[in-house]
């Protein structure tokens, strides 16, 4: 149902995207449009999920949403870690001659779609009530792993990769979404929001672009010398390679570390759902 909420939402949003559109409102504002409609369409489907499962969207760690000073720097520093080891590497720049009203719609679409957009949406489905549903059901590790494999295996959608790109995309897709399951259970909020947002807003955002080939509709892009799959992601891009796989792990362990401390870890017995309101 979240999933299927999440369609409609796309669906909604970019509907309304095109409306602005064929009525010649300023494409940043169409953007803007497409990302508000988007983030609130899906919360209010989600909130009907919630209701149907006797949870609530607080219940799910989804509002109100809580950021931690530690959080919010790392969130700008794990692309920017990223960014510095490859953009050292051998390779060669290109920046394409885009006009402003071109720049506008790449940064607004960057920004509200794709970056708070998606960040927020995935974010209150995957570690909202994905894990909160499953926490109830087997278990709070089971609820932090399975949810961020399922979340890793939706990136293989419409991209043809060979096996070694695979593996690599299903490592670095669940690492990523174990690091956003234990900042949500250490801040008791999808406050991996802004990490999710800020990653995509500079590493997909089509602003950089960081590779082996040419994307016509990026605005700076650095191409990669090597052809290694381990530094270059294989099929799917760097957010798959070495390096960020590396960051993605480094900054997990920090957060289960602090989770142990706080004893937010602990086995527990499975449970079916329980309604907060017990009825006779």
């Amino acid at each position: 149902l979240s999933l299927a909420v999440l369609a409609a939402g796309q669906l909604l949003s970019q509907s309304v995207g095109t409306l602005l559109s064929f009525a010649q409102f300023p494409v940043d504002l169409c953007n803007l449009a497409v990302g508000v409609v988007y983030v609130l369409s899906v919360l209010y489907g989600l909130s009907w999920v919630c209701k149907a499962l006797g949870l609530s969207l607080a219940d799910c760690r989804i509002l109100p949403v809580h950021f931690s000073l530690l959080w919010t720097v790392i969130a700008l520093a794990m692309p920017g870690i990223v960014c510095l080891i490859l953009l050292n590497l051998p390779g060669s720049w290109e920046v394409a001659l885009f006009s402003h009203e071109q720049l506008a719609a790449l940064l607004s679409a960057a920004v509200c779609v794709i970056g708070l957009g998606a960040g927020i949406v995935e974010e209150a489905i995957f570690r909202g009530v994905f894990l909160t549903v499953l926490e109830r059901l087997v278990g709070r590790w089971a609820a932090v792993l399975l949810p961020s494999v399922l979340f890793a295996a939706l990136h293989l959608i419409g991209r043809p990769m060979d096996l070694p790109s695979f593996l690599q995309l299903m490592i670095a897709g669940s690492l990523v979404g174990i690091l956003f399951s234990l900042v949500t259970l250490e801040n008791n909020s999808i406050s991996a929001a802004l990490m999710h947002g800020v990653w995509n807003l500079v590493m997909v955002g089509g602003l950089l672009h960081i590779g082996t080939v040419a994307d016509s509709d990026v605005w700076v892009q650095y191409l990669l010398d090597s052809d290694s799959l381990l530094l270059t992601g294989g099929d799917f891009g760097i957010e798959a390679s070495i390096v960020s796989i590396v960051v993605y792990l480094t900054f997990a362990c920090l957060s289960l570390s602090r989770c142990r401390r706080k004893g937010l870890l602990e086995v527990r017995g499975c449970k079916v759902f329980e309604r907060k309101e017990k009825r006779n």
